[in-house]
């Protein structure tokens, strides 16, 4: 996984107006490790901002962990989180964050 990766979904996403009103009004960090991968995903106010680091994050809505080879189905938007089994991705954080989250990676 790479940060390009990253900020290809993130262009992806900021084109699909018709997702806007999903996360419009929410407040979510989370924190994506990655084997030897980690970056912090802000989102706020309509607004995705993507960290290389999470030092100065004190409140994590949502933690994912992924093998490399699953993160990149999920942020390409081939695969759903919750459908893979937990020794290939988990999820910690609140269902309806992990739900809200899992719609904004998997954009067909």
């Amino acid at each position: 996984m790479s940060e390009q990766l990253l900020v290809d979904w993130k262009r992806r996403l900021e084109n699909r107006d018709d997702l806007l009103h999903l996360y419009e009004r929410k407040h979510l960090n989370i924190i994506v490790n990655v084997e030897d991968f980690s970056a912090w995903i802000e989102i706020h106010s309509g607004i995705v901002e993507l960290h290389a680091d999470s030092q100065s994050l004190s409140t994590v809505s949502l933690h994912v962990k992924a093998t490399k080879d699953i993160a990149v189905k999920l942020f390409n938007g081939e695969r759903k989180l919750t459908m893979f089994p937990a020794e290939l991705a988990s999820w910690k954080g609140r269902y309806s964050d992990c739900l809200l989250f899992e719609t904004l990676l998997y954009l067909p």
